[in-house]
C-alpha cells in the first residue's frame, strides 16, 4: 500500500473543530495514527498544503520511517502531533 498524507495548513485549521480541538493539531494525529498502521510493506509519503503545497517526505519505504517521541539524532525529522517521523 502506498499512502501520500497531505496535511491543510492554512489559516482555517487553526481554528477549533466540534469538539474543541484545534483542527490542525487533530490532523497531525490523525497522521501520525495513520502512520502507526501500516505495515512494513507500506510505502508513505507527507505533503503539506497552504497558499503552496510541499513535500515533506518523498513516498518512502514504511520500514524507513520511525515514528516515536522524544528527541532525534542528525536525521530529517518532521513534528506530526506529539509523534516525530524520522527518515534514515
Amino acid at each position: 500500500v502506498g499512502v501520500m498524507i497531505v496535511i491543510d495548513r492554512s489559516g482555517s485549521m487553526n481554528e477549533t473543530d466540534s469538539y474543541g480541538d484545534v483542527m490542525l493539531e487533530a490532523a497531525k494525529a490523525g497522521a501520525s495514527s495513520c502512520l502507526s498502521a501500516l505495515s512494513e510493506r507500506d510505502y508513505v509519503g507527507i505533503k503539506t498544503l497552504d497558499d503552496v503545497q510541499a513535500s515533506i517526505l518523498p513516498m518512502t519505504p514504511r520500514t524507513q520511517v520511525v515514528v516515536k517521541a522524544g528527541e532525534m539524532e542528525d536525521h530529517t525529522t518532521i513534528t506530526i502531533g506529539n509523534a516525530l517521523v524520522q527518515s534514515r
